[in-house]
């Protein structure tokens, strides 16, 4: 591992190996310690939101982590982190918006649409603030990191070394 923008993605693969055995994702994450748990969500947010927006978080079925990640960043010190808690809060109230229209309605369609219409502008104040959380993110990952990463790191560090 060469920097510590590289740490969380060390996090992420490794934790993504004891997805291997073709389990669900709930079941995945009670595998994990809360360190790498928290990485995975973090970075499921991420992944999900630049490639699908947040509708496809939760389409994708990874909205589950919500509760766990507007606590996270309730207890965190990130200076934007009330604009990062009302990005969660907006999504929560849309979706739940959504889940209360009829299908039935003549007018759902352009409903719903309006709504991811929505959706789309709460991912852009997401990504305005995605380079100051990945900083955050990094350091809090560094800061916390177990002695089992650290263990992991110097093995593959050394590994490097050897080839």
């Amino acid at each position: 591992m060469d920097n510590i923008e590289d740490l969380w993605q060390f996090v992420l693969e490794h934790s993504y190996q004891k997805w291997e055995n073709s389990f669900g994702y709930s079941d995945f994450l009670k595998e994990l310690s809360e360190y790498e748990k928290t990485a995975v969500q973090f970075g499921k947010f991420n992944y999900q939101i630049e490639n699908n927006g947040l509708y496809g978080w939760h389409i994708n079925g990874y909205s589950c982590d919500y509760d766990d990640l507007l606590n996270f960043i309730e207890k965190s010190d990130f200076v934007k982190k009330e604009q990062f808690e009302n990005i969660l809060g907006t999504f929560n109230y849309v979706i739940e918006e959504i889940e209360k229209l009829n299908p039935n309605n003549d007018f759902y369609e352009s409903d719903c649409n309006t709504r991811y219409q929505y959706l789309d502008g709460i991912q852009h104040e997401y990504l305005s603030l995605q380079n100051e959380w990945f900083e955050y993110f990094q350091e809090y990952l560094l800061s916390n990191i177990p002695d089992e990463y650290v263990k992991k790191i110097n093995n593959y560090n050394l590994s490097k070394i050897n080839i």
